[in-house]
């Protein structure tokens, strides 16, 4: 199972950044505000779990939404079990938004050949 943990650069603490964020994600915006501020992550979940297609979903939502602004990113990828905190090889985590979109395309054919078994 892979924990994907998203950070936001400093300029998403701009007001329509915030706004679309809290359209997206649903989560308050004082919640986003104080996220943003302390750079806490504004999306942490786990991928594959029971609520896979809502968490595709969202973070599809989350990274179109952030490309339209011209938002920069962290993203990481942490093995089942760790953390930001914990991880030992956090640099090796980073992934790209490319790699996400691969992640979750792979992820999406893999469902749908299960299912069509």
């Amino acid at each position: 199972m892979s924990r994907i943990v998203v950070y936001l650069e400093q300029q998403a603490q701009r007001a329509d950044v915030v706004f679309r964020l809290h359209k997206v994600t649903q989560k308050s915006l004082e919640e986003l505000r104080t996220s943003l501020a302390t750079n806490a992550p504004v999306i942490e979940l786990d991928l594959f779990n029971s609520d896979y297609d809502f968490n595709a979903g969202l973070l599809r939502k989350v990274m179109a939404t952030l490309g339209e602004l011209s938002i920069d990113s962290r993203i990481y990828e942490l093995p089942e079990g760790e953390t930001i905190d914990t991880c030992t090889f956090l640099d090796k985590c980073q992934i790209s938004t490319e790699v996400l979109a691969n992640i979750l395309n792979e992820a999406d054919a893999e469902f749908d050949r299960q299912q069509g078994e």
